[in-house]
């Protein structure tokens, strides 16, 4: 019997941005943001952000927060995860719009891009809702991993968009969105400031998920396991007008 207990978290990349403090917090949103349990840094340099437009971000994010949830019971993601297969679950113009960006992207990878793949996530103790909760003592057996994949591998077959509702057609399909609320509220995020004629400056979901609106500094990529080394260094003039994503390895041990 494996114990996989111990969690080993590797920071592939780490973004660092190469610029002076007064940067960062001089025109941000000076107070601290904290979503999608983690932090918000939405830090703009041509003009101070006005209480209007911080209340705009805060309201947006919370709103995605709260639609997209799969703990809070009054989400759409968990009122869809907790239907029985048949019963069609209201969606919200945010859920809909998430789910076909989902669909989307889950045939243009070839399925590889699965927001449906919740209950192996749960299987493993690294869903939102058990993850640093549930200890696993031992290895899922083939037929538990097995049974699990059947509820996750047809993502277009498992849901079905019709008409502002969701239905699922096997009970035990779960739909998470984390692998994309945090790039879809980056974007939610550009398009207020651009709305209120903000140019200069970047969003920051996480350290994961960024959008560099313009900035005058370039950008380097820590290592993740070489303390003061940098993988890679990127020119302002490749970044700006740009989103970022990064990722981190989750590893198992023995």
């Amino acid at each position: 019997m494996k114990n996989i207990t111990q969690k080993t978290l590797c920071v592939l990349f780490s973004i660092l941005f190469i610029i002076p403090f007064s940067f960062v917090f001089g025109c941000s949103t000076n107070d601290p943001m904290y979503y999608f349990n983690t932090s918000v840094t939405v830090a703009v340099t041509d003009k101070a952000l006005t209480e209007q437009v911080k209340n705009q971000i805060k309201s947006f994010l919370s709103e995605t927060e709260s639609t997209l949830s799969v703990t809070d019971k009054n989400s759409d993601v968990y009122r869809i995860n907790s239907a029985e297969a048949g019963y069609p679950v209201a969606a919200s113009e945010t859920t809909a719009n998430l789910f076909g960006l989902c669909k989307d992207y889950y045939e243009r990878t070839g399925g590889k891009f699965n927001a449906g793949s919740l209950p192996l996530s749960k299987l493993w103790g690294l869903s939102a809702d058990t993850y640093n909760k549930v200890i696993i003592k031992e290895e899922p057996t083939d037929e538990k991993i097995a049974e699990t994949k059947a509820l996750c591998e047809d993502f277009e077959g498992n849901f079905i968009y019709n008409d502002g509702f969701i239905t699922k057609t096997q009970t035990g399909s779960a739909l998470d969105f984390g692998g994309i609320a945090k790039g879809y509220s980056v974007d939610g995020i550009k398009n207020i400031l651009s709305a209120n004629g903000y140019k200069k400056g970047y969003i920051n979901i996480g350290g994961s998920s960024l959008y560099i609106l313009s900035v005058d500094e370039n950008l380097s990529v820590k290592h993740p396991r070489k303390k003061g080394e940098y993988i890679i260094s990127v020119s302002n003039d490749i970044i700006n007008g740009a989103p970022i994503s990064t990722s981190r390895s989750e590893e198992h041990t023995s």
